[in-house]
């Protein structure tokens, strides 16, 4: 768990990793987006305790036109 949480990128959709900081890299729109895929892919909610990242996964989201979204 202390690797998942030293690598957000890379532990997205493991269960009970525990708080994590995005700091070092949500700032770069390019790591922010594949993070945030990563997210919407595996479903972690876990991830969203971070309003940056909830509101890129939202941005992200509704960026989907609603009959793509109503169907994921």
């Amino acid at each position: 768990m202390s690797l998942g949480r030293q690598w957000p990128l890379s532990s997205v959709g493991i269960k009970d990793v525990g708080d994590i900081n995005v700091d070092d890299f949500v700032g770069e729109p390019s790591l922010r987006q594949m993070y945030v895929d990563r997210i919407i892919e595996r479903g972690d909610l876990s991830r969203l305790s971070d309003g940056r990242v909830r509101q890129a996964v939202q941005a992200a989201i509704w960026a989907v036109p609603e009959s793509v979204r109503e169907n994921l």
